[in-house]
């Protein structure tokens, strides 16, 4: 991937792409180095997930780029002007490769980085400066009003606590909250005022920690829009705050505590509490929603701060046949346990900090399987089930599907990862409300499930190849486990096509839990 500038007199194909001809200019993040027609080093390794801000100086003919808000100085100098010649933003990719541009529709993740308007640098397109004063006005009144109680027998007006406020449905309060709402709420069908606005404004309300369930602010909140706005209102501005969650959550740097994921997951989670809100971000894109459950991985160990939670190195120097050290703690030297000690400690700090990203992301799974939803309809663990039997049935099989358009293998592990731990939570709670039934440790998956035709599995290929390869060539083992488990298990013939989950008891006793997709 090569991204910078180029003038509309550059011509690119197969070979050549940006930096390659005379008029582009281009930073490689993947192999550290700047094009324009020749290369030299310059740079920082980049990642999936990082931001580049490209930055031209038409005044004094440069251009810059930096990384994750870091400059990483100037790349190029005396690049051609004059009558004639215009620069666009330009890139090349290769094959699987993917970017998300921001010309200035959103607010900028690292406006720092460009200094403006002190240097004179502006993204290609304006900040709706008009609407966003008048957004922030607007929210400023909501808050007030939501900050202030009447009292009846004093007749005046009394300050109260903003976290505490709860829609009791106080005439006067909401006649006020509707006419602020009547000018507040076509601004929040825009992204940009959804994003530097609504976000920012309800991740100030988790600031002070916490559990999700100590702020019932935002579930107040989200009440009043689906009372005060238009459904299609709604339905905009939730759809724009959850992708802009989910651009926050992707493209945040890592820190040692993990401060940016937790603070988007919390907020996620508290707006996923909302049953209605839930209920209808269930349209949301699934493919876009696994990002919430992959944890970046630091490619730069200094920024992400390593070195502050691991201080230390060690690895085992003798090794056995199966790659395991060979050698007993007794034949270790001083500094060598010294060693080892301090960088299992390490380890177990950052096992800690990922754990609690991990119990965040697990959180919204037991909400998105939720079968006690209160509001009439379809519950939300039939809808998330359909969902994501689509979703794998699309991922399955790439046979005319763009790789873009698959899942990558990196989410898709922590996603069902995450999944299989909130299904074994829900197990256990389950178990607990059941003396004598069996502990998910002990539970598995009956394996004459995945040939004997019950569960449609749509044309996926089992370790051993497909179902038709396998019956061909292991027909005698199959019919020697028919004539083993004749009797053996109940019939799940009249288990409903998407169930979620069911507990079978065979004649030993035991209990089977089976998750239908």
């Amino acid at each position: 991937m090569q991204i910078g500038w180029c003038t509309l007199n550059c011509r690119f194909n197969q070979e050549e792409g940006v930096g390659d001809t005379p008029d582009s200019y281009a930073y490689d993040g993947n192999r550290v180095r700047k094009w324009n027609v020749t290369t030299t080093n310059y740079g920082k390794s980049w990642a999936a997930g990082d931001i580049v801000s490209c930055l031209i100086d038409l005044d004094e003919g440069t251009i810059t780029f930096c990384l994750n808000g870091q400059s990483l100085g100037t790349a190029f100098t005396n690049i051609k002007m004059g009558p004639g010649v215009a620069y666009f933003p330009a890139i090349s990719l290769s094959f699987k490769e993917s970017v998300a541009f921001n010309f200035g529709s959103r607010p900028l993740r690292y406006p720092s980085c460009l200094t403006y308007p002190v240097d004179g640098y502006l993204p290609l397109q304006n900040p709706p400066t008009a609407d966003l004063i008048k957004a922030h006005k607007l929210l400023g009144y909501m808050k007030n009003v939501l900050g202030t109680s009447i009292d009846t027998q004093e007749e005046k007006l009394v300050d109260r606590d903003v976290a505490v406020w709860r829609l009791h449905g106080d005439a006067t309060v909401l006649i006020t909250l509707a006419h602020i709402f009547n000018h507040f709420a076509p601004l929040m069908c825009k992204v940009y005022l959804v994003e530097d606005v609504l976000m920012n404004f309800l991740l100030g309300i988790l600031e002070g920690g916490g559990s999700v369930d100590e702020h019932p602010l935002i579930q107040q909140l989200l009440d009043l829009f689906w009372l005060l706005m238009e459904d299609y209102e709604v339905n905009e501005c939730l759809k724009q705050l959850m992708m802009s969650l989910l651009r926050a959550y992707r493209f945040s740097p890592i820190i040692p505590d993990l401060g940016f994921q937790i603070h988007y997951l919390r907020l996620t989670t508290a707006i996923l509490h909302h049953e209605k809100s839930r209920k209808y971000l269930f349209t949301f894109d699934v493919l876009r929603s696994v990002v919430f459950f992959y944890i970046k991985t630091p490619l730069r160990v200094k920024e992400a701060g390593l070195e502050e939670l691991i201080l230390t190195t060690w690895w085992p120097t003798h090794f056995d046949k199966e790659g395991k050290d060979e050698r007993e703690p007794a034949d270790e030297s001083a500094d060598e346990r010294l060693r080892r000690r301090a960088y299992e400690r390490g380890c177990q700090r950052l096992k800690k900090r990922i754990e609690v990203v991990e119990e965040l992301q697990v959180q919204i799974l037991k909400l998105l399987l939720n079968n006690k939803d209160k509001s009439t309809g379809e519950a939300s663990r039939y809808i998330f089930l359909n969902k994501f039997r689509k979703f794998l049935q699309e991922n399955a099989s790439n046979r005319g599907q763009h790789p873009t358009a698959l899942c990558p293998p990196e989410y898709m592990v922590c996603f069902l990862h995450r999944l299989i731990t909130a299904v074994r939570a829900s197990w256990d709670d389950s178990n607990r409300k059941s003396p004598g039934s069996v502990s998910s440790e002990e539970a598995y998956v009956p394996p004459q499930l995945f040939y004997n035709g019950k569960v449609d599995y749509f044309d996926l290929q089992r370790l051993g190849g497909l179902l038709s390869h396998l019956k061909k060539t292991l027909k005698g083992k199959f019919d020697c486990f028919k004539e083993v488990q004749t009797g053996s298990y109940i019939s799940i013939s009249s288990v409903k096509k998407h169930s979620s989950l069911v507990c079978l008891e065979p004649a030993g006793g035991r209990n089977f839990f089976l998750l239908f997709f």
